[in-house]
């Protein structure tokens, strides 16, 4: 499976001490891997389950929301299936315990997405932790936010990422 590389933002976020289920949204693009969104919905879903069948949890420990970059909320990912988000990225509002980025070939040309990289900029301030899986790293290094940090990615990608964003130090082999 695909390893999900996730960091911590600013630690004065007050995401991290709110009651109730903690937000997390995942980022898909036209041209996600499917495994790269359902994946990570499944272990917070399967993190739910956990948590109400052990712990007596009276609601959710997570609130998931899978958010596209286009504004009619379709991820067309690249085995071709076709998934509706609850939402686009022009749309949300509030701050995210955790944002994660889905990998997959769309991810490669995020600076053409209008307004994208500003709002994964600001939206990631205010989240306790963001991340990304596979070549989602593609959207976090467009947008400055791996910058001077070690990072790492599917191996299909370490070349290229490491030519485009020489400020960032790819792993191509972190296992």
């Amino acid at each position: 499976l695909p390893s999900i590389n996730a960091m911590k933002s600013s630690p004065s976020n007050k995401s991290s001490r709110q009651t109730g289920a903690r937000r997390v949204g995942i980022v898909a693009f036209p041209g996600s891997q499917i495994l790269d969104i359902a994946g990570p919905m499944a272990v917070f879903a399967e993190a739910n389950q956990f948590c109400q069948n052990n712990f007596n949890a009276k609601q959710a420990a997570y609130r998931i929301e899978l958010i596209s970059t286009e504004s009619d909320r379709l991820v067309d990912c690249y085995c071709g299936v076709n998934i509706t988000a609850q939402t686009d990225f022009r749309s949300v509002n509030g701050a995210f315990d955790t944002l994660l980025i889905a990998g997959g070939y769309g991810g490669v040309h995020v600076e053409k997405i209008a307004g994208f990289l500003p709002w994964l900029r600001k939206t990631s301030k205010a989240a306790r932790r963001i991340g990304s899986v596979c070549g989602g790293a593609f959207a976090l290094a467009a947008a400055g936010l791996l910058d001077g940090r070690r990072a790492t990615t599917h191996w299909h990608f370490c070349r290229q990422m490491a030519e485009r964003f020489p400020a960032v130090r790819f792993d191509p082999d972190p296992i």
